[in-house]
């Protein structure tokens, strides 16, 4: 059962995460100052409004914890307590970082946006873990808890990739370096995408399309681009769009099919046998392993 005292530290880590964010003086402060970075995977300016989808969330999401009164997902929840306070201290890191007097170091706030990231999947996987030990969440948990936190760690999976092509942008390696890291960036997007469909968060996976989409509509700025020209420019759009429809199609299918299979009582992700079991089997396995060689 959740203990008391870990609700408090949920709220303590949120509320001072949304404190610090309030400070003003943030790149992110001014949208159209972020969209003026050289960059060439500038999103459009829509896609910041996604900030505020993720914090209205997380707020059900603390308002629920209160109320929920299955024990079992309690204590699910419990489990992405101490990974969950991780993500939102690393995110007042990112927000102290993400300061005009870095910006000839943008990749600190790259590696900050990462680490948050980083400690969101770990507390959303031992979440998922506590669940599918005891059984399918209910509906509203999912929507209040797992949703919205899953929408923070794929978003901040996408800015840590835009900020690091921020970065490549305000040194000027050349827009061959920065072509090259667009590729990859669009390329690890994907993969990582597909790699949060595939650990049960799906929803992760549409966070980064969102942002995908949102680049490949976005204005790429800088002398790189200028460089690169119309038509280079146009097909990564062509790319990024791609990438997003692929996400979004299969986070939409995966969603479907954990649906369905919460409705005839199947576990979302395949259950291994306890270890007791694994144990006896082994040891029977030895026992006629044994057998046959004495009969040998």
């Amino acid at each position: 059962m959740i203990r008391p005292h870990w609700r408090v530290l949920t709220v303590i880590a949120f509320a001072v995460n949304f404190a610090v964010l309030q400070i003003p003086g943030r790149f992110d402060g001014d949208p159209a100052a972020v969209l003026k970075m050289s960059n060439l995977v500038a999103p459009a300016g829509w896609a910041f409004a996604i900030w505020g989808m993720i914090y209205v969330g997380e707020l059900a999401g603390i308002v629920w914890i209160f109320l929920v009164q299955c024990k079992d997902c309690q204590d699910a929840i419990a489990r992405a307590v101490p990974a969950w306070c991780a993500a939102n201290m690393a995110q007042c890191l990112w927000c102290t970082a993400f300061r005009p007097w870095s910006i000839d170091q943008l990749w600190v706030s790259a590696l900050m946006l990462g680490s948050i990231a980083g400690c969101l999947f770990a507390s959303q996987r031992a979440m998922l873990d506590g669940f599918n030990s005891k059984g399918t969440p209910s509906t509203i948990t999912r929507m209040a808890v797992v949703f919205p936190r899953s929408l923070h760690l794929g978003w901040t999976t996408a800015a840590s990739i835009v900020n690091v092509n921020s970065y490549i942008g305000q040194e000027q390696f050349g827009e061959e370096v920065g072509l090259c890291f667009v590729v990859l960036s669009v390329a690890l997007a994907t993969v990582v995408g597909l790699g949060y469909t595939a650990s049960g968060l799906p929803t992760g996976t549409v966070a980064i399309a969102w942002a995908l989409q949102a680049v490949s509509v976005g204005k790429p700025t800088g002398l790189d681009a200028e460089n690169l020209g119309s038509k280079v420019l146009q097909g990564l759009s062509y790319s990024e769009h791609a990438a997003a429809i692929l996400l979004l199609t299969i986070a939409l299918a995966s969603a479907i099919a954990s649906q369905a299979n919460a409705s005839l009582g199947l576990p979302d992700q395949p259950q291994h046998p306890p270890k007791d079991l694994e144990q006896e089997l082994t040891n029977s396995s030895s026992d006629i392993v044994t057998d046959d060689a004495i009969s040998g």
